[in-house]
């Protein structure tokens, strides 16, 4: 897994890339561009939302700093007539089984076949999660990469530098660690890689969980992080 970094006017674009058919740790790509994104994507905290745990900041459930979407859903063509592939159908069926009301989060998701080279990439800049599904892909592992790509735009969405200071001291990670890492290092070993992995594991299960810059978090440890991966509408005064 590497990070990059390219001039593409600000957006951020988390992109996780597959290994070969097969391979137990898939390889994830994280592209960040312009100024620091702990600036770009700091949310403004007093929103009227329910007294969070200790030390966490309150979440807006719709950023003013991010485009605004009133329809958030599932596409699956360019073209409304033409009749959804297997990648598509397989991937829209997968979304609906995750027990998560992604539509909270003001992102539309995109399905498309696999091209050898993507599993998923997230684009807080166009809110929008597209996914790459393998035709030999087992449903838990679409499910798990689904539920990665949902985590990173969850982070996008409630990523405050409170939220991030505090999940890292609930994982145990050291609190000077980058939330997004050097170029050309792994994403999984970073923290904002560890949220979105940790979240899949937290909403998917661990069957098809990759490896995460913390040690796994066990259940107890899952329950203290709850808080941070509940539905934006629970968290609701």
């Amino acid at each position: 897994m590497t990070l990059r970094r390219t001039a593409l006017a600000g957006a951020l674009v988390v992109v996780a890339a597959a290994a070969p058919l097969g391979a137990s740790d898939p390889r994830v790509e994280v592209v960040l561009a312009g100024s620091p994104l702990a600036g770009t994507l700091a949310l403004p905290s007093g929103s009227g939302l329910r007294p969070p745990a200790p030390d966490v900041a309150p979440v807006p459930s719709q950023p003013a700093d991010l485009p605004r979407r009133t329809t958030p859903g599932t596409r699956a063509t360019r073209s409304g007539t033409a009749r959804p592939s297997e990648a598509v159908r397989r991937g829209q069926a997968a979304l609906a089984s995750l027990d998560w009301p992604w539509q909270e989060l003001y992102f539309d998701v995109e399905f498309a076949p696999y091209r050898g080279r993507f599993l998923g990439l997230t684009d807080a800049g166009t809110r929008t999660i597209t996914v790459f599904v393998r035709r030999e892909q087992p449903e838990g592992d679409l499910r798990t990469t689904i539920a990665h790509e949902l985590g990173h735009a969850l982070d996008a969405v409630t990523g405050t530098p409170e939220m991030r200071a505090a999940y890292l001291r609930l994982r145990g990670i050291d609190p000077a660690t980058p939330w997004y890492p050097c170029d050309r290092c792994d994403d999984l070993r970073s923290p904002a890689g560890d949220f979105a992995e940790t979240f899949a594991r937290w909403l998917v299960g661990p069957a098809y969980a990759r490896r995460t810059l913390a040690p796994p978090p066990d259940t107890e440890q899952l329950e203290a992080l709850d808080y941070f991966f509940r539905p934006l509408s629970e968290r609701q005064a």
